[in-house]
């Protein structure tokens, strides 16, 4: 194992920490979540159960968006948190 492969290891975890935290704070992923395991996943490919997929791609969805962001920042920027940003 590289060390690059740790420092993405890393930097994925803290991304994927905090596009879950923040949302969760403002309460409406947490609705969301709870919601979806109310409503529990089906054996058999029903209205609920693809529901219950599509919250699983809705938070997916965060974690890129704070991703892209969070890239867009340090490329700004020129500084990279655990990686190397490209100059311009």
């Amino acid at each position: 194992m590289t060390n690059d492969s740790v420092r993405r290891a890393l930097r994925t975890f803290i991304i994927t920490t905090l596009a879950l935290f923040i949302p969760g704070l403002l309460g409406w992923l947490n609705e969301l979540t709870e919601w979806a395991r109310a409503e529990g996943s089906t054996p058999f490919p029903d209205a609920h159960g693809l529901a219950y997929l599509g919250v699983s791609a809705i938070v997916a969805g965060v974690i890129a968006l704070v991703n892209l962001l969070w890239n867009a920042v340090e490329d700004k920027a020129g500084a990279g948190m655990l990686r190397d940003v490209p100059r311009r």
